[in-house]
Order: C-alpha cells, then sequence, then structure tokens
C-alpha cells in the first residue's frame, strides 16, 4: 500500500511538474516553481537544479530551494567532482545518507549544504542525453529508495 501511495504521489509531482512546463515563459522562474514544488511535496529540506552547460562538462546551479539563493547561477562543478557529477557520470541515481563523507562530497561554502546530511541526485535527460541533475537533501540522516 505504501509502495503505491508513493507512486502516486510521484505522479502527482510529474504532471504538477508539466503544467509548470507549459504555462512557463521563463526558465529561471520555472525552475524556481519546480524546486519549491519538489521540495514541499516529497517534504525535503533542499531541491535544487543544476544544468549542464554546453560543454557537457560542466554543471551549473541553476535553482534552489534550501541553499542560500545568492549562490545560484554561481555554483559551478565539472561533472568529475561532486555527488551531482556522479549522477551525470553514471547517467543514474545517487543516494547517500552520509553525503559530507562521502569520497565525491564537494563543499560549497556559499551554499551553506555542510548541515545536509541526505543526499539524492536523479539525472535530468532530454532524448537520452543528460541536461541537469535534481537534488534532494535533508538534514537528518534519510534513505531514498527508487
Amino acid at each position: 500500500m505504501a509502495e503505491e501511495q508513493l507512486e502516486t504521489t510521484g505522479l502527482r509531482i510529474l504532471e504538477d511538474i508539466s503544467t509548470l512546463i507549459l504555462k512557463s515563459h521563463d526558465l529561471p522562474d520555472t525552475l524556481d516553481n519546480i524546486v519549491h514544488l519538489v521540495a514541499k511535496r516529497i517534504g525535503t529540506d533542499v531541491c535544487s537544479i543544476y544544468l549542464l552547460e554546453e560543454d557537457g562538462r560542466t554543471l551549473r546551479l541553476a535553482a534552489t530551494k534550501g541553499l542560500l539563493k545568492s549562490s545560484v547561477g554561481k555554483i559551478t562543478m565539472k561533472t568529475s567532482e561532486g555527488l551531482a557529477g556522479l549522477v551525470i557520470e553514471t547517467g543514474g541515481m545517487v543516494t547517500t545518507d552520509k553525503a559530507p563523507l562521502h569520497p565525491r562530497y564537494k563543499y560549497f561554502p556559499e551554499t551553506r549544504e555542510e548541515r545536509f546530511n541526505s543526499f539524492l541526485g536523479i539525472p535530468l535527460m532530454l532524448r537520452e542525453l543528460p541536461m541537469g541533475v535534481i537534488v534532494i537533501q535533508t538534514r537528518e540522516a534519510r534513505t531514498f529508495r527508487q
């Protein structure tokens, strides 16, 4: 029963994101609305979107709910760095409940994310090509499942 409820919640979130995108005229505003929606629905402290730049090797923080807003657009990392980079490298979900201890963890003082333990990163794909990563973080250690 709980599995079915999670699936329904996931489908509703996807429907709401689709609606946001269809009504959108401004990418930054749309991304901001998406991170707020996802964080609220899933009940997480942070939801961020990193977009892959044209070079195909650099991720840039494009939107966040929970990290410092002033870091949006300024934080970048190579796809060979950080947990978000690992999502792009593997092409799949990356999760840990001890993010600061993970060997690929990359600390950015501008975001103040050192207080978040759990990390879930999911690749954002367009026609089977990576375009970015959506990241969810929580203060308490939390295990995310498929």
